[in-house]
């Protein structure tokens, strides 16, 4: 997750997304709150001992964490958002990364400039960072039963966001 109080908003980073390359487009907002100095030594500082002293939210975290430790009144007034993906892509994709222990990226963002406008961010640029290399066509690792799988399992983003297998 990455919140930034300054531009009052809350990135929700879903895993094999590509959230780490809107994370770098978006990082220079991460500071900007009086606490957030001390916030990022005792982070820092935390890496010298036993134990992690929670100054942020872990990377994948879910938004449960941030309605949990945020005040309520902060946390509604936020702007939050996620970015998602085909799920038979990403499927594939958590495939590739497990088989090799690296990440793949969706090759397009389609609301990436929409977010930007909506928290009047501009000059944005979205890198694409932890691309895979020589990947498939996502469809090319499917039979019929494993679409049934997948699109069950994701019936729910599927109807949502109108994705199809094709």
């Amino acid at each position: 997750m990455l919140l930034s109080h300054s531009k009052q908003f809350l990135f929700v980073h879903i895993a094999k997304t590509g959230g780490t390359s809107v994370r770098a487009a978006l990082s220079r907002y991460r500071l900007g709150h009086r606490y957030a100095l001390a916030q990022f030594i005792c982070n820092k500082m935390s890496q010298f001992t036993d134990h992690k002293i929670a100054s942020r939210f872990p990377r994948h975290s879910r938004i449960i964490a941030a309605k949990e430790m945020l005040p309520e009144t902060y946390f509604n007034q936020l702007f939050k958002f996620a970015v998602v993906r085909n799920p038979w892509d990403l499927q594939v994709s958590s495939f590739h990364h497990i088989k090799r222990e690296r990440p793949a990226v969706m090759q397009g963002y389609n609301d990436f400039g929409h977010i930007c406008s909506q928290l009047k961010l501009s000059n944005i640029t979205l890198p694409h960072r932890r691309k895979a290399d020589n990947r498939e066509d996502y469809r090319r690792y499917y039979n019929s039963e494993l679409v049934d799988l997948v699109s069950a399992h994701f019936q729910k983003d599927i109807a949502l966001l109108n994705y199809t297998f094709e």
